[in-house]
């Protein structure tokens, strides 16, 4: 571990593609429960890569237009002296690294899961996981038919990502939210209720209907 604040500073800087990457990556694939060692070898992995990277990309920028960046010679012969000398040069090329191993690490983490024979390559993916994302490129209505016989439905808003099965897990829907009694015949839109929260363990029977834009119409 770094022993100095100049030391801590570039450590958590040189991780930041790794984190960059676990935040996003969340968003794209089923919530798991990883050990915190596996989360910090997956930062640091990522990091580490990603860091060669940029600064493979640095050097060679560097060695075809060495007016136009640092130098790296006497940047690491005395690092001090040269960030004395070269002050905002070395905070804007500092900066352009970090921002670009950012970019990087989240690009890193925006493609989809990929797929091998119809399914999601990903492990440990929920039910709701597999039906909302099996039509990436859709609308997703859900109909649900509770315990007590009542009936909501709505357009997909958000749900658990968690991939366990059980019922502290939510969903919500979202636009013209309908509503059937468990003794009515027709399901009405509720006025005024754009949001609704649903329990799973409220939730008897799941129904998803994949509604594809329209193509535009050129005359």
């Amino acid at each position: 571990m770094p022993s100095t604040l100049a030391g801590l500073v570039l450590f958590v800087a040189l991780l930041v593609p790794g984190y960059a990457y676990q935040r996003r990556r969340a968003r794209t694939v089923p919530e798991r429960e990883h050990t915190a060692f596996t989360e910090t070898l997956s930062v640091v992995f990522v990091s580490v890569v990603v860091d060669w990277v940029v600064l493979a990309a640095f050097a060679f920028l560097a060695h075809f237009l060495p007016r136009a960046t640092l130098d790296p010679a006497r940047l690491l012969d005395d690092p001090n002296r040269y960030a004395a000398g070269h002050f905002l040069a070395v905070v804007l090329w500092s900066a352009a690294f970090l921002a670009v191993a950012a970019l990087l690490g989240h690009a890193l983490a925006s493609r989809p899961p990929q797929r091998f024979g119809g399914r999601l390559t990903e492990a440990q993916q929920s039910a709701w996981w597999l039906a909302f994302h099996e039509h990436p490129d859709a609308t997703v209505h859900v109909g649900c038919i509770l315990h007590d016989g009542s009936y909501v439905a709505g357009i997909l808003h958000s749900y658990s990502r968690a991939s366990a099965e059980h019922g502290d897990r939510d969903l919500t829907l979202r636009g013209e939210i309908t509503y059937r009694t468990a003794r009515g015949r027709v399901a009405a839109a509720l006025p005024n209720v754009n949001l609704v929260v649903l329990s799973a363990r409220d939730i008897a029977v799941l129904t998803v209907t994949y509604v594809r834009p329209q193509p535009a119409v050129t005359e």
